[in-house]
């Protein structure tokens, strides 16, 4: 039986920590805004850091600060896991960019829809 801390099979000291690494620099990125939104939807949020390296953040239940994740059926990168207090700082950081996304594709639509009466 493996222990927590024990290396996986195959795995060296070095590339472990090399995966730590990289790992910690996607997570900073996010939890410093360094990404660019690509989707939004009622249930994820769709991001890119570094203009190519994608993740898909849950927002299904925003209100609910412990829910927020990285999506595990969403295209990611890697899967990274936040703690209480990042996923606090992330509640943060996105709430008013998922509400002012989704303000702004509810008034396209709207928009579309009074066009589309218009022609009526």
């Amino acid at each position: 039986m493996k222990t927590k801390n024990e290396t996986p099979a195959g795995m060296t000291p070095t590339m472990e920590k090399n995966i730590g690494a990289i790992t910690n620099y996607f997570k900073k990125q996010i939890l410093k805004n360094n990404f660019e939104i690509k989707n939004i939807t009622d249930y994820c949020l769709e991001i890119e850091v570094d203009e190519k390296y994608p993740f898909v953040i849950w927002i299904g239940n925003l209100d609910i600060i412990n829910t927020i994740r990285i999506y595990e059926y969403g295209t990611n990168f890697m899967n990274l896991t936040f703690e209480e207090t990042e996923k606090q700082q992330l509640h943060d950081l996105i709430e008013k960019q998922v509400s002012d996304e989704k303000r702004k594709i509810t008034l396209e639509k709207i928009q579309k829809l009074q066009n589309e009466l218009g022609n009526i």
